[in-house]
């Protein structure tokens, strides 16, 4: 893997400038991994041992009923990270499942060289900082999302903010992720 052509780069580089030895170090601590579309990731009961960089692809993270029906809490894109964080950070076993929705190229991370990479080069904790900074601002927006705004305020925001997952991932799963049934998201769509 040729870690300095890879989306992984720009993404960090957006948040602190990054030297060439902390570049060069990624490619000692990420591997990469193509899954197939509907592949699991992450089993609920497992330990999530790593974290996630979509190069291609999309993600779904979510939980399941005692009947088996699912709850997604996440859908993340290319150009993001995804991960099962309490998991994660926690070294416990996931509560929920990471599935791919299409076919997915996939950086990761695994939880040792995590640390080590935050240890040796202290600007890689800034960035994590700052990444869990927005993902905590977005995990707000979408709580005050489904308590405070209609289904048709939720679409058009989603709309705005990831304009291209509506045309990666099927209506039933868009709904899910709003907290609406499928025949509202029709009926919301079909007000446009």
């Amino acid at each position: 893997m040729n870690i300095e052509k890879s989306s992984i780069i720009r993404y960090l580089s957006k948040r602190k400038t990054l030297s060439e030895d902390e570049i060069i170090f990624l490619e000692q601590v990420f591997e990469k991994k193509i899954y197939a579309e509907n592949e699991i990731v992450l089993e609920k009961g497992e330990i999530c041992r790593h974290i996630y960089f979509i190069e291609k692809g999309v993600l779904k993270t979510y939980f399941t009923d005692d009947f088996g029906k699912e709850s997604i809490n996440g859908i993340a894109i290319e150009n993001n990270f995804c991960t099962s964080f309490s998991s994660f950070i926690n070294q416990t076993p996931s509560e929920e499942f990471i599935k791919t929705m299409e076919k997915s190229e996939l950086i990761y991370i695994n939880f040792r060289n995590f640390k080590l990479l935050i240890e040796k080069y202290p600007i890689y904790k800034d960035i994590y900082v700052k990444i869990l900074e927005d993902y905590l601002t977005f995990l707000t927006w979408r709580m005050e999302s489904v308590m405070a705004m209609s289904a048709k305020q939720r679409y058009e925001t989603l709309m705005k903010i990831f304009p291209k997952l509506f045309l990666k991932i099927p209506n039933k799963d868009i709904a899910e992720y709003l907290a609406i049934t499928p025949e509202t998201l029709s009926r919301v769509k079909s007000q446009k």
